[in-house]
């Protein structure tokens, strides 16, 4: 380690790049001084109190038992990309897994479809073609292929919400080929490139639950700072503390 002379109040002192010097404190660093060399302490947790950041979008399938009849829902929301594979014919809502097809919401016209990756097929038992009895909601098509699958929705604003479903009359799980609860598949919808060899850019996600869906807190809770964004404002606190003691000393230093 070297040393090297520092020219102090008090004279000529030797002290180590990471001691203070051995002769005599140093002069006290006045406010502006301070307020420099804190600030970049201060900045990292008050950036993360300020961008505690978002959850990615996920439109949901959930296949459940409501009493005696088949219900499945599809909800959520999706940031989807602008260019789209293809253009869909109306589809009727109904469980087509011959075809690896879910079907939703009410019959409407030609619709834009976007390319997905993911499971080939819709895992079931059993496959099975069944229309649904009742339907609501913006028309939704999930269809599983490789290497590449496809997704699409009627009249729909990215990025808001979405709620379709079908309704199949006395019916159950085990007969529509349904035998395991619980996460069944999740897909993810892409954009270009799509040439061969090349990586599609992901967008957001598509999961199909066997199960009813989970009710989450209000929206807005989303907004209230995690863990992280919390123990960032303990942080600045405690700094801010330091900053005040600080300069009090040094206050005081120049006045004697």
């Amino acid at each position: 380690m070297t040393y090297r002379p520092i020219q102090s109040p008090r004279g000529l002192c030797t002290h180590t790049d990471i001691c203070s010097c051995s002769c005599g404190s140093p002069p006290p660093l006045n406010k502006i001084q301070l307020l420099r060399r804190l600030t970049p302490l201060l900045a990292a947790p008050l950036a993360l109190l300020l961008n505690p950041g978002r959850a990615d979008a996920v439109l949901t399938y959930n296949i459940f038992q409501d009493g005696l009849d088949v219900v499945v829902k599809a909800s959520g929301s999706l940031v989807l990309p602008d260019t789209t594979c293809c253009i869909s014919n109306p589809n009727s809502a109904g469980i087509f897994t011959t075809f690896g097809n879910l079907v939703t919401g009410s019959t409407s016209n030609q619709f834009p479809i976007y390319s997905i990756t993911g499971p080939a097929l819709i895992p079931v038992s059993s496959l099975v073609l069944v229309n649904a009895s009742s339907f609501s909601g913006a028309n939704t098509l999930l269809q599983a292929g490789a290497p590449f699958g496809i997704f699409g929705i009627s009249s729909y604003i990215s990025g808001t919400e979405i709620n379709s479903s079908a309704t199949f009359n006395s019916n159950t799980l085990a007969n529509l080929g349904f035998t395991t609860t619980g996460p069944i598949g999740t897909w993810t919808i892409v954009g270009p490139p799509f040439e061969t060899g090349a990586t599609p850019t992901p967008f957001d996600t598509i999961n199909l639950v066997v199960g009813p869906p989970v009710v989450g807190p209000p929206a807005s809770v989303s907004a209230v700072p995690g863990p992280l964004p919390l123990i960032g404002v303990a942080a600045a606190f405690r700094l801010s503390r330091r900053l005040r003691r600080r300069i009090a000393t040094a206050n005081t230093t120049a006045a004697g």
